[in-house]
């Protein structure tokens, strides 16, 4: 982990990530930055993530 520990929803506020991007993360257990930060393309796509949805969370990690 390189930035702050957030929990999930300051995360995804501060981050501009969707309500559905929130709502796929917390229904797979992840709770903020200190366990999405381990996370998979492949699992964001066995998550259901769109592709855009996918570059956008990359894209937030990295500015993370």
């Amino acid at each position: 982990p390189n930035g702050l520990s957030l929990p999930l929803d300051h995360f995804c506020r501060d981050y501009n990530l969707s309500d559905g991007i929130l709502t796929k993360l917390s229904d797979n257990g992840y709770t903020g930055t200190e366990t999405i930060c381990y996370i998979l393309i492949s699992e964001l796509k066995e998550m259901g993530f769109k592709l855009g949805e996918i570059a956008a969370m990359r894209a937030a990690m990295k500015c993370w």
